[in-house]
C-alpha cells in the first residue's frame, strides 16, 4: 500500500474507511465504492454475504455519525462524514466540468425529474 493510501483509509470495527475527501478518490480507474452507517454495520452482522461486499469495497464512506463516533472513540482518528448523496453530488458537478454523463438504471421518471431539480 502507498503512503499516500495509508492516509486515506483507516481500520474501524474491522472495515477499511475511507477518511480523506471525495477530491482524493482516483477518478481514472473503476472502483466499487459503498457506504456504511450505524444501520448497515448492524445488518453486517447479520448477513455474512452483505458483510463481505461492504469489506471487499475499494472505498468504504462513513456514512453515519454513529460510525464516525466509534472511529473517534476507538482509533482516536476524527473522520467527516461523508454521505451517499455527497458522493453523487460530487461526481454530478466532476462530470458536469468534464461534460461527462450519468445513467440511472431503473429510474422512474419522478425521479430522474427530482434529480434534474
Amino acid at each position: 500500500m502507498f503512503q499516500k493510501d495509508k492516509e486515506l483509509f483507516m481500520d474501524c470495527l474491522g472495515y477499511r474507511l475511507f477518511c480523506g475527501h471525495l477530491e482524493n478518490l482516483d477518478a481514472s480507474k473503476k472502483q466499487t465504492i459503498n457506504t456504511i452507517n450505524q444501520y448497515s454495520y448492524c445488518m453486517a452482522e447479520e448477513d455474512l454475504e452483505f458483510k463481505k461486499s461492504l469489506e471487499q469495497s475499494d472505498v468504504l464512506l462513513p456514512d453515519g455519525v454513529g460510525i464516525v463516533y466509534a472511529a473517534r472513540m476507538l482509533e482516536g482518528k476524527r473522520l467527516k462524514k461523508i454521505a451517499g448523496a455527497d458522493l453523487h453530488e460530487y461526481n454530478l458537478k466532476r462530470l458536469n466540468k468534464s461534460s461527462g454523463k450519468c445513467f440511472y438504471l431503473g429510474s422512474s421518471q419522478k425521479t430522474l425529474d427530482k434529480i434534474v431539480k
